[in-house]
């Protein structure tokens, strides 16, 4: 079996996501990109099940069980973020994959076996094999002229790529390179191979994901920069948005809800270059519209991706510093902690500049208001506002009401009015003195 260089791995990543099946092509890209980070079999992959899977938070990696059809033995292999952008991110392919494949092509539970969620069931279940499917995919980019794919590729020539890939690193160790595919190594000590296989599939891992040193921690695109308390339960009904449709959502709802955060972030951190690649209306940008609506602005969108892409470069600042050596990369990624310092200083001045101008306006705003609380309290107690006239066709013209208010009425009238209403001996009781009333 033959492989192919990486680069043309990565142009038929680009062309499968661009055909006209689009949720069909992310799920081949996602079905590629895993076989190449996994050194796997295409049957190996078929047979992997999301019920293994756990998101491990210290070391910003997901965990899976694999078996080895040929030895039979099973062990925990790791998926990391990429190094060198979008196309090849394992992570970012499965999010992809979860968030944008028709209900046909997503994880779901096999009538023979139910409760259990492969990862790409189509592949297991598939009359050809899983091998078959994806020699097909393969197949697919060679004629659609994808340039640098031998005649004789087939589905390990991932394996046979990711193999090439690992042995050519300078910085990871031949034993770790072992570990990841899989392959049978007599040690001294079997106790210290098992202890330390994690270890070892987690360094190789990182070394098919482009880290300089492959030794290091790698940190996973994090969430926690966007969330504030005023918009926690939105960026939450974010994420449930996103993988609504999924019928492992439950289960990235509950115990893999660290490994959906992680999908979420990468999927907003690459969703400028992501357009740029397919356009402002590829499946993506639809499936992010869509879960945004009505909690976030498509603006509000994209600076969530900035500021999670700079927290990244942040994170991971002297991983991803340019240089042959570790001097070389802590000089790099101090220049890039200080430019990172300067924006930030630039943007805190514009903060300022905002506040005083808001500050100000406040000021002015305050002037009036106690202007007109001082013109109101200055007013006489007696002061009435004038009412509107009152047009009523049945008012007597002549009448003194109609012309000058009220009419007037002396008062001996009033007086002889009111003792006309009175019974006599209330009239009477009423003018005379106490003493001779009672």
């Amino acid at each position: 079996t033959v492989g192919f260089p990486h680069d043309t791995l990565l142009v038929m990543v680009l062309f499968l996501m661009t055909q006209l099946k689009a949720a069909l092509g992310y799920e081949e890209r996602a079905v590629l990109v895993l076989l190449f980070h996994v050194i796997g079999r295409a049957m190996e992959l078929a047979s992997t099940t999301w019920e293994s899977a756990s998101w491990d938070p210290d070391r910003d990696m997901l965990v899976f069980d694999w078996g080895d059809i040929k030895t039979g033995r099973q062990y925990e292999m790791t998926l990391h973020p990429h190094h060198d952008g979008w196309e090849m991110d394992p992570i970012h392919a499965l999010a992809c994959y979860l968030m944008c494949g028709s209900p046909s092509y997503k994880a779901s539970a096999s009538v023979a076996e139910m409760g259990v969620n492969f990862i790409f069931p189509q592949y297991k279940l598939s009359d050809g094999g899983a091998a078959g499917k994806v020699s097909d995919i393969i197949d697919k980019c060679r004629k659609a002229k994808v340039e640098g794919i031998p005649d004789e590729a087939a589905s390990q020539s991932c394996r046979v790529a990711a193999t090439d890939d690992m042995l050519f690193n300078t910085q990871l160790s031949f034993f770790a390179a072992i570990a990841r595919g899989g392959w049978k190594c007599k040690v001294d000590s079997l106790i210290f191979y098992y202890l330390t296989q994690k270890v070892h599939v987690a360094e190789a891992g990182r070394a098919l994901s482009h880290w300089p040193n492959p030794k290091d921690r790698v940190y996973a695109p994090s969430l926690d920069v966007i969330i504030t308390d005023r918009n926690r339960r939105n960026v939450e009904l974010l994420c449930q948005n996103l993988f609504m449709y999924t019928p492992i959502a439950s289960m990235l709802n509950g115990r893999l809800k660290g490994f959906r955060n992680v999908m979420v972030a990468s999927v907003l951190m690459y969703l400028k270059p992501v357009k740029k690649a397919l356009g402002n209306d590829c499946l993506l940008a639809k499936a992010v519209n869509d879960a945004a609506s009505g909690l976030f602005s498509p603006l509000e969108i994209l600076q969530f991706g900035d500021d999670i892409a700079k927290h990244f470069k942040i994170k991971n600042a002297v991983q991803l510093a340019e240089g042959g050596n570790d001097q070389e990369r802590l000089k790099a990624a101090f220049t890039t902690l200080q430019d990172l310092a300067l924006q930030n200083l630039d943007v805190s001045k514009d903060l300022r500049d905002e506040l005083k101008k808001n500050t100000a306006m406040t000021a002015n705003v305050q002037d009036v208001v106690n202007d007109l609380h001082n013109m109101i309290s200055n007013m006489p107690m007696n002061y009435t506002p004038r009412k509107a006239a009152r047009h009523d066709s049945m008012i007597d013209v002549h009448s003194p009401a109609s012309v000058g208010g009220p009419p007037q009425v002396d008062a001996a009238s009033a007086v002889a009015a009111r003792a006309s209403a009175q019974p006599d001996g209330a009239a009477r009781a009423s003018t005379q003195p106490d003493g001779a009333a009672r």
